[in-house]
Formats: C-alpha cells, sequence, structure tokens
C-alpha cells in the first residue's frame, strides 16, 4: 500500500509539472500511457539525484543511449540535467524528460532535428562538439577525477567497514552478556526451588519426629492413666500451631539465603534491561551502517568510474 502511495504521489507531481509540456503531450498522442506511465518510472525516488547509469535502469535503455541523450542539442534546451562538477546528476523531472525523448524517438520514430521543431528551435546540421583533442583532454579529466574519488570513496568505505566491524562486535558482546544474566538469573531461581524443596523435606521429617515422640508419650499416658483413656484418644499428635512453628521453623533458616538470592535476581534483571536497551540501540546502528555499506557499493556511487570509463571508450 505504501508503495502505491508512493507512486501515485510520484505520478501527481510528473502530472502537474509536465502538463503543458509539449514533448510530454507529444508523447501522449502518439504512445500510450502504459508505455509512458511505467513501473520502473513510477519508482524513482522524487528526493534523489541518479547517476546517467542508474538512470538507464529506470527508463529501461542502455546507459551509452542516456549519454548519448545528454550530449545531444535537446540537452540544453530540454532536459536540461544538473551537473556537480563534470558529472551529472539528474532527478525525478530530468529523467522523465529523458523517458519521454526515448519514447517518441525509439518506438514513433521523431528525429532530434524533428524534436528540435516541436520545441520552437532552430535545428542544427553541423557538429558542434569540441575538437577530438579537446574532447580527449576533457574524458582523461573526467577519469582522472573518477579515480580520485573513488579513491576517496575507498577510504571512506574502508572506515564505515571498521565501523561496522566494531558495530558488530559490540552487538555479539551484549548478546553474550544479556545470555549470561539469564543464566545467572535461572540459576539463582533454580537455587532459590532447591533451599525451598530442602526446607520443606526438613519441615515433613521434623514433622514426623514430633508426631513418633508425641505418639509414644500417648501410649504411656494410656498405659498409666487408662480411667481416661477416652480423652487422650481425642488429643491430637500434632495441633496447627505446632505444625506452624515447625514450618517457619525451616523457612527462617533460609530467609537470608533467598532474600540475598532475590536481590541478585534484581540486580541481574535491571543490568539486563539496560543491556538490552544498548542491544536495541546498537542493532540499529548496524543496520543504518549497512545500508551506508549497500549504497556505496551500488551503481549510484560507482556509476561515476563506470561512467567517465565509458565516456573515455567513446571520444572520437
Amino acid at each position: 500500500m505504501e508503495d502505491k502511495h508512493q507512486r501515485e504521489e510520484l505520478r501527481e507531481l510528473l502530472l502537474e509539472e509536465f502538463q503543458y509540456d509539449q514533448i510530454y503531450n507529444l508523447a501522449l498522442s502518439h504512445t500510450s500511457e502504459e508505455d509512458i506511465w511505467t513501473d520502473s518510472i513510477l519508482s524513482i525516488n522524487p528526493d534523489t539525484h541518479y547517476v546517467a547509469i542508474k538512470a538507464s535502469e529506470f527508463i529501461g535503455r542502455d546507459d551509452a543511449t542516456i549519454r548519448h541523450y545528454l550530449r545531444s542539442e535537446l540537452s540544453d534546451i530540454y532536459i536540461k540535467p544538473q551537473k556537480h562538477g563534470r558529472y551529472y546528476r539528474l532527478n525525478y523531472i530530468t529523467i522523465f524528460r529523458i523517458h519521454l525523448i526515448s519514447l517518441l524517438m525509439e518506438k514513433v520514430g521523431m528525429t532530434t532535428n524533428q524534436l528540435l521543431v516541436e520545441l520552437g528551435a532552430e535545428p542544427t546540421f553541423e557538429s558542434n562538439r569540441k575538437s577530438s583533442n579537446d574532447a580527449l583532454i576533457e574524458q582523461i579529466s573526467n577519469f582522472k577525477e573518477a579515480v580520485n574519488y573513488l579513491y576517496n570513496s575507498n577510504m571512506n568505505y574502508q572506515n564505515l567497514l571498521l565501523e561496522i566491524l566494531a558495530m558488530d562486535r559490540s552487538v555479539n558482546q551484549l548478546k553474550y552478556e544479556i545470555t549470561q544474566l539469564e543464566r545467572e538469573m535461572s540459576e539463582s531461581n533454580q537455587e532459590i526451588k532447591q533451599l525451598e524443596s530442602a526446607a520443606y523435606q526438613d519441615y515433613l521429617l521434623d514433622r514426623q519426629n514430633h508426631i513418633m515422640v508425641a505418639s509414644l508419650r500417648k501410649k504411656q499416658k494410656t498405659s498409666i492413666f487408662s480411667l481416661f483413656k477416652k480423652d487422650t484418644d481425642d488429643e491430637p499428635l500434632i495441633t496447627e500451631e505446632v505444625d506452624k512453628q515447625l514450618k517457619d521453623k525451616r523457612l527462617d533458616a533460609i530467609k537470608d539465603q533467598i532474600a540475598q538470592l532475590k536481590s541478585d535476581i534484581e540486580a541481574y534483571s535491571g543490568k539486563r534491561e539496560n543491556l538490552v536497551k544498548k542491544l536495541t540501540e546498537d542493532e540499529k546502528k548496524l543496520l543504518v551502517l549497512t545500508e551506508q555499506q549497500k549504497y556505496m557499493l551500488s551503481d549510484s556511487n560507482n556509476g561515476r568510474m563506470i561512467e567517465a570509463a565509458a565516456d573515455f571508450e567513446t571520444v572520437e
């Protein structure tokens, strides 16, 4: 749903921008809306600038074709790409303009001069390119700049890898410490259960001894005071009060130990909570760093080197 909403928003932006555009209306009359509003075009991020090689993926054409359009007479008159240094940075409007030109030239068969006429510009038939030597010098300069850029990028990439490694170690260390605290908490709870179980067994033994002693005393009384047999038979071997005293005696014996263990568990729990918060933060940071790594490895960055190399190879 979110992707669909973003695509609709981009389409509205483009419609608002191009409703009176000659090339758009020409493409609309000669091609279909399916050709114009492709999924790849509507997946462009309106807040991002792209290099030519990435723009070619949105348009569905070879990057050499995109560079050809950017060097043509249509570039200054209609496409109007932004440049950062010697490199093109294409936003969603510029990419859409190239897309429209590509449709009209490749699907409809129109020429550059025909499009210039539609735009009200004078078609030119003489090449306005620089001389081969000038072009060669410029492309060598572009290539050198790209190499320098990639060198700096690689240094940044190495630093990023070190950050990712450090953050990954931090995450693993936190996970280990949390596991250790959970183990300590489990062992303390188990120790409490063992103490309570042992105290209960001791209480049962004390209770049994008390009953045996009371039973012997009762027999002695019965033989001596046979006349009061009925009364002695009604006497319980252990009263509720005595039973409670025996139980409390065993619980009191382990009270301090259990209190200490519960205090330890509470401390472990507090430490664990803090570590879990830190782990959540570090995992988010690691995710951000990983996304940065993906970006640095993507065409939108490495495209500068590829683009410069391709330009260098096509110099006449």
